[in-house]
């Protein structure tokens, strides 16, 4: 049984008490139940409830190409009831690698047993500005919608390091949980009674799709290139002494543009030395015509703290 890391308590409609945890390379997560009145005893002996079984989900194996097949660090179990039915979810591959993903077993009672969905894993994104979308909990919003909140992997500062994701979760006609996607622009509140048995798109263009030219006033040859990779890990910076930075995206073709997404890096953040985010102060303009800009957006001046 591995020690007492990642637990998650749960607190059924009948007020009885159980307890998940687990968060070790082979032993799977644990559950029992606990005294209601007393939480520190439990009740029963402590099951193992999802066994680590890299022959049949390969992808719970630790990698950023799920290539160790014999570690899968089992970890974050959360517990969901909806429709009468024990959703109960974990994660695997390693919080630190971008095969990171959440997948859930299903069960009539809290302690099971519990059985695999057939789909596995609900919530996995490997390629793009998001990845390693897992270690999270599943929650009822605004009219009982489902809402996944998940980790996003960062992992420049050191190995571990995270972003929060929230994106919407259902249950299909047969009874799975699942997470349509793990999205990276913005999205539309789900409407009362919108179905989610494909993936939902908000319909906004990627200012990156066709992007080709990228420069500095004061930058290295191609450093703009990593503005625009559609990669959390890699960022633009100017030179240190170029006090008026200007980073230009060419879309090669005339293009509508109904968004634009700016994603600040917290370059030399410590907060325990003081160094602190400070306001973040940018101007959008758009060439409206040849060698004519127009300003959409001016936040030259803000002080506002994102």
């Amino acid at each position: 049984m591995p020690g007492i890391t990642d637990p998650m308590l749960f607190s059924d409609d009948d007020g009885r008490l159980y307890f998940y945890w687990g968060c070790s390379p082979r032993d799977g997560i644990w559950a029992a139940e606990l005294d209601s009145s007393d939480p520190v005893h439990p009740v029963g002996a402590p099951a193992r409830v999802i066994p680590f079984q890299p022959d049949q989900k390969p992808w719970e194996c630790v990698g950023n190409w799920n290539q160790n097949k014999t570690t899968g660090w089992l970890e974050g179990a959360w517990m969901t009831k909806a429709g009468g039915r024990y959703y109960l979810t974990y994660s695997a591959a390693g919080t630190e690698n971008r095969t990171y993903a959440m997948g859930c077993y299903v069960a009539a009672s809290p302690l099971g047993p519990f059985k695999l969905q057939k789909r596995n894993p609900i919530l996995r994104s490997t390629a793009g500005l998001v990845t390693g979308t897992a270690h999270g909990c599943i929650v009822a919003g605004p009219r009982n919608q489902l809402w996944v909140f998940y980790t996003v992997r960062a992992g420049v500062v050191h190995g571990f390091e995270r972003r929060i994701g929230l994106d919407v979760a259902a249950i299909d006609s047969d009874g799975e949980l699942f997470v349509p996607e793990a999205t990276s622009i913005p999205q539309r509140l789900p409407e009362r009674g919108a179905r989610f048995d494909q993936p939902t798109s908000a319909g906004w263009l990627s200012l990156n799709d066709g992007e080709r030219t990228l420069g500095s006033s004061n930058a290295p040859s191609l450093g703009g290139r990593f503005a625009v990779d559609n990669n959390l890990v890699t960022w633009w910076q100017p030179a240190a002494d170029d006090a008026r930075p200007v980073l230009t995206t060419n879309l090669c073709t005339r293009a509508t543009v109904q968004a634009v997404r700016i994603i600040w890096r917290d370059v030399g953040l410590d907060t325990q030395r003081g160094i602190v985010p400070g306001a973040f102060q940018y101007r959008v303009e758009v060439e409206t015509a040849p060698d004519s800009w127009t300003t959409i957006l001016d936040r030259s001046s803000s002080r506002r703290i994102c």
